[in-house]
């Protein structure tokens, strides 16, 4: 069995369904091809059981993994395709895919006789001899409610919106999602459309009282004729658009809809006019519309938002109902149009960064905070997977404890899923596991520990006596006379969105320190958030975890400093743990106090202690890394 193409919801229970059936009941033996036809062509193979099947239904993408290879394309590629089938002795093969995997299941039947069997899998739903494809719900399910939010917006401001979603050759996605939604009009590539019947029908509803007209469109639709009113319709909403507003006078805006946009977006629609995604997210443009939690501009710097609440005021809601509520920005940003944007403080995206999306019961997806970097900063992932985590248990349980597992460099440029694992649900604790997945594989894996309030014995570790924060300056490089950041390590507002200042030395991010003189492996800083935090202990336990990934390898490598002929250190974060003794807030004056007892076998050991500003100890921290000399 191989998955093949993109991933979509179904695809694992396809895979535990064949083998409940084959294994279960027929007593076959199956086995599953990883990254589709390319762990056919290279012979990858893992078996497949009904116990390394179980708890499949509830997760995406695919757990063989996935890819676009056809072996057809290269000159010995169906050769060893069958000497792979050979050699495994498989006697028929299922392949779960779209058009291009399929036809080479085809091919390979045609061609050399080998059983196959095709489970197509499409949002389309273009497909005979059955009844849906896998994809075409979710895929229906997302476009009706971003035309159901739409509705609100095009009735308080009198508008037309044309909603284009997926459908070059087939109109199931329009037609369903139109109706469930409830469209007045709906353009599909199988009935050709005029323009003029269209600009007639909406001039038709407000004559009789309708102040706004919804439109979907597929993405291919097709002109009976050359139209009167306007001589050029393409099949974009954006242009829709352009071709109704003029002839009847109607405030008319695009949109895309978001789980069915396709690779080319169209543009055109205005800030105000675009459906919002998250309750606390933000509206876009469809030019600009990115599935992540952040709304970017593509010719401005980044790190810009735009924040739109509906006209009643209230927030638009979300799909799924969690335990915890989604957090609220730290600040509001001003209202944007069509033409500007306004910028908002690095500590309000750092807020929208951790503001995970709800893919589902246990799952969510967040994304990197700079898409241009060559990993994702460690206490990134680690502050979304808390948050994720947290999000599955009651409000009165606080976390206590996490360990956490780096696996593999993070790819900044794609989202990441968290998949939560509520492992259990006892009268005091609450424990949580959290696997970080991208690109099917995991990277990060987290255990997070939560407890009721309770009283017992109390002591404590002293907190160093170091200055007061106020007496202290902000670590800042001034390169000229412009104040610069210091090294952000990966983390794009980690300084940003936080007010560091070191106590005593200089600051000596990780692996900065050529030519220093040797140090004794200690490091002290003030920390806190640059603005207020809202009222949720989870957030301020994400944001100084987010943080706590900056100052331990570099503390392992002060009595190391590099010399000017080395080449340099290879460092990575390899476990993290941290323990949250007593409250605290993120956005008040934490003590941070770093010590290496140890450093060796290319890996450095650092431990950390978070006191709060009265000298409470707040939170600990442990991590080890690897501490590795590049070769030359």
């Amino acid at each position: 069995m191989l998955t093949g193409g993109g991933d979509c919801p179904g695809l694992n229970a396809v895979i535990r369904a064949v083998v409940r059936k084959g294994d279960g009941t027929y007593g076959d033996q199956v086995v599953g091809f990883r990254h589709g036809w390319r762990g056919v062509v290279e012979d990858e193979t893992v078996e497949l059981t009904l116990a390394n099947t179980r708890g499949l239904l509830h997760r995406g993408g695919t757990i063989l993994g996935t890819s676009r290879t056809n072996p057809f394309q290269a000159p010995d590629g169906s050769a060893r395709v069958l000497d792979t089938l050979g050699r495994e002795r498989i006697d028929a093969l299922i392949a779960i895919g779209g058009e291009d995997t399929l036809g080479v299941g085809a091919r390979l039947a045609d061609e050399s006789g080998v059983a196959v069997v095709g489970v197509p899998k499409t949002i389309d739903n273009d497909l005979a001899a059955t009844d849906f494809t896998f994809g075409f719900h979710t895929a229906v399910q997302i476009a009706t409610d971003a035309i159901d939010r739409l509705h609100t917006t095009a009735e308080s401001h009198d508008r037309v919106m044309v909603v284009e979603v997926m459908g070059r050759h087939a109109g199931w996605i329009a037609t369903y999602a139109g109706l469930a939604g409830g469209a007045d009009i709906v353009l599909v590539p199988e009935v050709p459309f005029d323009i003029d019947d269209v600009c007639a029908r909406i001039e038709h509803r407000h004559r009789h009282g309708a102040s706004f007209s919804i439109v979907v469109v597929a993405e291919g639709p097709v002109r009976r004729r050359a139209p009167s009113r306007c001589r050029t319709v393409t099949p974009t909403s954006s242009v829709m658009s352009a071709s109704v507003e003029s002839p009847t006078s109607c405030a008319t805006r695009s949109a895309v809809a978001p789980a069915t946009r396709p690779a080319s977006p169209s543009s055109g629609t205005c800030c105000a006019a675009a459906p919002r995604l998250r309750s606390t997210g933000c509206s876009r443009r469809a030019s600009e519309w990115r599935r992540s939690t952040r709304c970017t501009t593509v010719r401005s710097a980044p790190w810009w938002r735009c924040g739109v609440t509906p006209s009643n005021g209230s927030p638009l809601p979300t799909p799924y109902a969690r335990s915890r509520p989604s957090t609220p920005a730290c600040s509001t940003s001003p209202k944007c149009s069509s033409h500007e944007r306004a910028p908002v403080s690095a500590l309000d995206d750092l807020v929208s960064l951790l503001d995970l999306e709800t893919l589902e019961v246990n799952l969510f997806r967040g994304v990197s905070g700079d898409p241009t970097r060559a990993r994702i900063y460690g206490g990134e992932v680690l502050a979304q997977a808390l948050m994720a985590a947290g999000r599955t248990v009651a409000p009165d349980r606080q976390v206590h404890s996490m360990h956490a597992y780096f696996l593999k460099l993070g790819d900044p440029k794609v989202p990441i899923v968290y998949d939560v694992d509520r492992i259990r649900d006892g009268r005091s604790f609450t424990t949580r596991r959290v696997v970080a997945i991208q690109h099917g594989e995991a990277i990060f894996n987290l255990a997070a520990s939560f407890h009721v309030a309770e009283d017992g014995p109390e002591h404590f570790d002293q907190m160093p006596d170091v200055p007061d924060a106020e007496t202290l300056r902000p670590i800042v490089r001034l390169p000229g006379d412009a104040p610069e950041p210091i090294d952000r390590q990966g983390a794009p507002h980690v300084v940003d969105a936080l007010d560091f200042r070191n106590v005593g030395h200089g600051w000596s991010p990780p692996g900065e320190n050529r030519g220093d003189p040797a140090r004794e492996p200690d490091q002290d800083t003030w920390l806190r958030a640059r603005g207020r935090l809202p009222d949720d202990p989870l957030l301020h336990a994400c944001v100084v975890a987010y943080a706590s990934d900056l100052t331990l390898l570099g503390t392992a490598t002060l009595p190391h400093p590099l010399a000017e002929a080395d080449t340099g250190l290879m460092m990575a974060s390899l476990d993290h743990v941290m323990w949250f003794h007593r409250p605290f807030r993120a956005d008040e004056w934490l003590l941070y106090h770093v010590h290496s007892p140890s450093a060796g076998s290319a890996r450095g050991f650092a431990q950390g202690q978070l006191f709060r500003a009265d000298g409470t100890l707040a939170v600990s921290v442990a991590q080890e890394g690897l501490v590795r000399r590049m070769r030359g």
